[in-house]
């Protein structure tokens, strides 16, 4: 019982309303846990005390020591000690080879300048670093470069990049601009064993050797980004890097390997029985195993539930499958607590507490085919929900494809690539031709999921919104019991499937500027209709906002469909995205500066009405020449009987003083071209006098956006202006209150950087 609390007193920590906690908020939770320890019917209290006292405690030392705000925008000679091996960054033909790594800060030679940043761990990015350049774990550099404390999207969806920073111990981010090594380190065996493990896997008659070396070494960093989209689509990513199932069959084969090899010396089983021998070997195995790839989460949680499995065999002793899980999930929690913070903990547990429901509720094994499907049917059932909340969509698919491919890949493909390992340096001609086998059926099912990601069909769009609900409801069912009680917990457990509710009278409107960075993604939503004002930018390195956080927030906030997508412009940061939402999201009509073949040119004069509100399209003017891009943007009026809003695209101020002519006040005004100087000329502001003023720039941007003559200009006339990059994503509604929502201060986290407190 008193387990069972200090578990829920940790995994509170996940809960983003928890506040930060003082000093003595935590010595107070710790002694009351100790004092109830004398208290038997206060066990599980006292535990949720120890426990939270445990998780807040560890989780305000890092929040503590992030890197300071004085720190962005200065240069720093930092002496760094490289903590892992470099991974290289996503490239494309047109990216930049870079190298992403976390250090440990050992001095900052330019502290007096701002505060120190020694002993922070950052994640480091170095782009277009030497062609000769290699990096090594262990290893120390001066490194020249510009650090600034975490910092990510805020939208309605989307991933959260200041919550992983937070489970990742990491203070910070930034990017080297040049260094030189100091300290260098020789390669350990265990160096030069993955070395040859990535040579072999590189061979040219291996199809898919990037997913071989990430299946047994937890590297994943070689697979290609349109594979991984590959098992996203099909659910099956978890095969793909080392998980629980891999460290559960390592420890399996070490377990038979160790009992066979005990009995082949009679002798030694006078004082070790062979089931004791496997358990030691399987344990030995399964530890060797998760050193070797550097597992996270999943892999820890499997290694926990071995190791106590293992004990209770070599003392004799039977555990409840419950207790393992409990006392595993307690080894996690107390070793990392911010381990809460990571999608793979809840999955990876939930996962198993799926499992264990079902098969000790009312259900028994059946045969070999139906304890499969069963299986699967229980996982889908008890991580749909969770998958709802963190992608806002569920791979239907994912049980089918899972059923077919587990199973080779756990009798095959996996044992195959790790027994190939273990030859490779006795054998290296056998273990090719091992490695060559799992190739070849793992392409088959490559193959097989490509032809199941196809079914569009099968995927679901969802809500996070009940998510509780659902995952209480999913438990219950799987527990069991009559078929009445089951309908009803049926029914409970879709409620993570139900549509989203727009809750947005006729005549109305609201208008959300998503935080997408140096670029521009604006959802419009009526009672029935969805409109989105560009989709946001994409990177040469293949990163994409339109995927990242416009698809995300379009499903999170009302229908998974757009009615309209206006492109204002040809700038990569206005429609980098628009390829990813086209793919991800049914778009109705496009409208375009530059019409292509299955878009419409969004000229002044085009107008319609959605439920009692107007869209006007006020520029281009057909027949006036624009005399550049920016100048032929797309400018968008929405208005109903009281209120108005314009997106003006890019325009400078001579297309500004042509639209006054058509428009005169307005409620609600985003800066033109992301508030730069060339625009919002006097005039327009004063004539316009809007009331609030919504600017699409990333923080720090290097263009400087938005000017500061600009924001003088708009305070002067007494205008709430606010700054996606500052703010995270923007709402306002054209129906009274009038509030501006601001996700980064009004919804943030307590994990959040930067919120108003």
């Amino acid at each position: 019982m008193w387990l069972f609390g200090l578990v829920v007193g940790l995994i509170c920590m996940a809960v983003p309303g928890v506040p930060e906690f003082g000093r003595l908020h935590l010595a107070v939770a710790a002694v009351s846990g100790c004092a109830l320890l004398a208290w038997r019917p206060g066990l599980i209290l006292s535990g949720l005390c120890l426990g939270l006292a445990w998780g807040a405690h560890n989780t305000q030392v890092l929040l503590d020591s992030r890197l300071p705000a004085c720190v962005s925008g200065l240069e720093h000679q930092l002496l760094v000690e490289v903590l892992d091996d470099p991974q290289p960054g996503v490239s494309t033909l047109r990216g930049p080879r870079s190298l992403r790594f976390r250090g440990l800060v050992h001095d900052d030679a330019d502290a007096g300048r701002c505060q120190s940043i020694a002993g922070a761990q950052v994640r480091l990015s170095w782009y277009r670093p030497p062609e000769s350049l290699s990096m090594r774990r262990g290893e120390r550099w001066w490194l020249q470069s510009r650090v600034k404390p975490p910092w990510g999207y805020q939208n309605p969806a989307g991933f959260d990049f200041e919550r992983w920073l937070l489970s990742n111990h990491l203070q910070g981010t930034g990017y080297v601009l040049g260094g030189r090594l100091v300290t260098p380190v020789d390669p350990t065996r265990l160096d030069k064993f993955r070395h040859r493990l990535r040579t072999a896997l590189s061979a040219g008659y291996l199809g898919d050797g990037a997913i071989l070396y990430a299946l047994v070494s937890g590297d994943g960093s070689g697979v290609a980004p349109e594979q991984w989209v590959r098992f996203r689509a099909t659910g099956t990513i978890h095969l793909m890097v080392v998980s629980g199932l891999h460290v559960g069959l390592v420890a399996a084969l070490g377990f038979l390997a160790g009992g066979w090899l005990a009995r082949l010396v009679p002798g030694l089983l006078l004082w070790l029985p062979a089931k004791r021998a496997g358990a030691v070997a399987g344990l030995a195995a399964a530890a060797a195993f998760v050193v070797f790839t550097g597992s996270g989460v999943p892999a820890l949680r499997a290694l926990c539930m071995a190791a106590v499995a293992f004990v209770a065999v070599i003392a004799g002793r039977r555990i409840r499958a419950t207790d393992l899980l409990l006392l595993a999930l307690a080894a996690v929690l107390v070793l990392d607590p911010l381990a809460v913070h990571q999608q793979g903990f809840w999955l990876s547990f939930s996962a198993v507490l799926a499992l264990i429901l079902y098969f000790s509720g009312l259900h028994q094994p059946g045969a070999a085919w139906r304890s499969l499907w069963t299986t699967q049917m229980a996982l889908f059932i008890g991580l749909s929900p969770l998958l709802a909340a963190w992608y806002g969509q569920v791979p239907m698919v994912g049980m089918v494809a899972n059923m077919l491919v587990v199973p080779v890949m756990s009798v095959v493909v996996i044992p195959l690539a790790l027994v190939s390992m273990l030859l490779l340096t006795a054998s290296p001609e056998l273990a090719g031709f091992g490695f060559y086998l799992a190739d070849q059926v793992l392409g088959l099912l490559l193959e097989l999921l490509d032809a199941l990601a196809a079914a569009p069909a099968l995927q679901v769009v969802a809500q996070p919104r009940f998510v509780a609900l659902a995952v209480t409801g999913g438990a219950l069912l799987l527990i069991g019991g009559p078929w009445r009680w089951r309908l009803v917990l049926w029914l409970v457990w879709w409620s993570w499937c139900l549509p989203p509710d727009a809750a947005i009278p006729e005549k109305e409107f609201r208008v959300t500027a998503l935080d997408v960075g140096q670029g521009s993604a604006i959802l419009v939503d009526t009672h029935r209709h969805r409109l989105l004002f560009d989709a946001g930018p994409s990177y040469p390195s293949g990163f994409d906002l339109g995927a990242a956080a416009v698809v995300p927030s379009i499903r999170a906030t009302g229908r998974g469909a757009l009615d309209v997508m206006v492109l204002s412009h040809a700038d990569i940061d206005h429609r980098g995205g628009a390829a990813s939402v086209r793919t991800a999201v049914p778009v109705a009509t496009i409208f375009e500066s530059a019409p292509g073949p299955d878009s419409e040119l969004c000229r002044s004069g085009v107008s319609w009405t959605w439920d009692g509100v107007m869209f006007r399209f006020l520029s281009p003017v057909v027949g006036h020449l624009a005399l550049n891009d920016n100048d032929g943007s797309c400018v968008l009026e929405v208005a109903n009987s009281r209120e108005r809003v314009l997106l003006p695209g890019d325009i400078s101020t001579a297309v500004e003083w042509r639209l006054l002519r058509d428009v005169d006040n307005v409620r609600l005004l985003f800066a033109p071209h992301h508030g730069s100087n060339g625009s919002s000329s006097t005039a327009f502001v004063r004539i316009l006098d809007p009331d609030v003023v919504f600017v699409s720039a990333g923080k720090g941007n290097r263009y400087g956006h938005p000017h500061p003559a600009v924001i003088e200009r708009y305070r002067a006339i007494g205008a709430d202006l606010h700054v996606t990059g500052e703010s995270g994503a923007l709402v306002w509604e054209s129906r009274w209150p009038k509030r501006v929502l601001r996700f980064r201060h009004d919804r943030a986290a307590y994990w959040t950087t930067g919120r108003e407190r």
